[in-house]
């Protein structure tokens, strides 16, 4: 996929999130960004998919090993290995597909701040925001199912989320 004369392959040449910080070659790549995506959004891509092939040849379940691990320690990881374009924010949406952790975004935390069990007002969180509302919702999670399954907390985030756009929802005109 990444070879030179195959039918994909991207490199960042140059900084920051411009496209022209980035090298598209390849008819497979250039279809892709032909779909109006951005050339650093597909690297990214490509990042968390190495690190997705690297796990799957090791395992059949390439990332059950973080079932065993700390969200800090999770973040970390994860960031190092998939690389350009992975902050905390977007491995917590990567993980919340795995049920591993929440998404800390504006629909949960307005949910956990009404229902009382977080005291931030704020809708963007930093790092070290987004992993207490992460244990915040984890002890829900334990109190609620006693046996938390990453299925169960990913039902819980996406409860959480619902009741947010229920209450917080802008009224029609």
């Amino acid at each position: 996929m990444a070879e030179e004369d195959g039918p994909f392959k991207i490199d960042r040449v140059g900084p920051g999130f411009a496209v022209n910080s980035f090298s598209v070659i390849g008819t497979s790549a250039k279809k892709i960004i032909g779909f109006r995506v951005a050339p650093h959004r597909l690297y990214a891509i490509v990042g968390a998919g190495r690190e997705l092939s690297i796990r799957a040849e090791q395992s059949a379940t390439p990332f059950a090993d973080l079932t065993f691990k700390d969200l800090p320690s999770i973040l970390g990881l994860l960031k190092e290995k998939f690389g350009f374009g992975w902050g905390f924010t977007t491995i917590l949406h990567f993980l919340t597909d795995l049920g591993l952790a929440c998404k800390t975004d504006i629909h949960l935390v307005r949910t956990v701040s009404a229902l009382g069990i977080w005291a931030g007002e704020k809708d963007q969180l930093n790092i070290r925001e987004a992993i207490e509302v992460n244990q915040i919702v984890n002890t829900l999670a334990q109190k609620i199912y006693r046996d938390v399954t990453p299925p169960r907390f990913r039902e819980l985030d996406k409860n959480l989320m619902d009741i947010s756009r229920r209450l917080f929802k802008k009224p029609s005109r």
